[in-house]
């Protein structure tokens, strides 16, 4: 979207290939799109230190790029995403929490404490709006079918969770 608008966007990523665990085939044909319209695109390359200077921001780089150091106007960091379960109080029930911090739910996005349901960034990869959108569905469904005393067949199964990159208008 920057690059659209005018600006010069460099684009850093450690990994040898830009979306990591995104399909390749896929990837191949955005990364082509993206060698055209950025200023660079810099591989296998990590960001050791930014420091404010008089016109702009400093970068050092570790990896495959020349020169080490380069100046910008502006960085924008987009380094993943990490759950939020450190809620109060969660303590006190018998919700439970993976080493990764995702709280753990069943196929109908209920946890260890029955009455608690748990859905979205919180319970696991992806990280997806419309993920959570169908995981909400899910759990209500369970809920208000559970309180008509009728089982609910409600199911969250990943394997129906497409996933997708947005990049803009051609």
């Amino acid at each position: 979207m920057y690059a659209a608008l005018g600006s010069a966007v460099t684009i850093v990523e450690m990994t040898p290939g830009l979306l990591p665990g995104a399909d390749r085939d896929l990837v191949e044909v955005l990364a082509k799109r993206v060698a055209q319209t950025m200023k660079s695109v810099l591989l296998e390359t990590k960001v050791v230190s930014m420091k404010p200077a008089a016109k702009g921001i400093r970068v050092a780089f570790e990896g495959n790029v020349d020169p080490k150091e380069q100046l910008f106007d502006r960085v924008l960091v987009c380094v993943g995403r990490r759950p939020n379960s450190k809620i109060p109080g969660l303590e006190r029930t018998q919700v439970q929490v993976d080493q990764r911090g995702f709280i753990m739910v069943d196929e109908q996005r209920r946890t260890h404490e029955p009455s608690i349901f748990a859905i979205g960034d919180v319970v696991g990869e992806p990280m997806l709006a419309h993920k959570a959108s169908h995981e909400g569905r899910v759990a209500v469904e369970v809920m208000t079918r559970r309180e008509r005393g009728v089982r609910s067949r409600g199911r969250f199964r990943r394997s129906s969770s497409p996933t997708l990159s947005w990049r803009g208008p051609a």
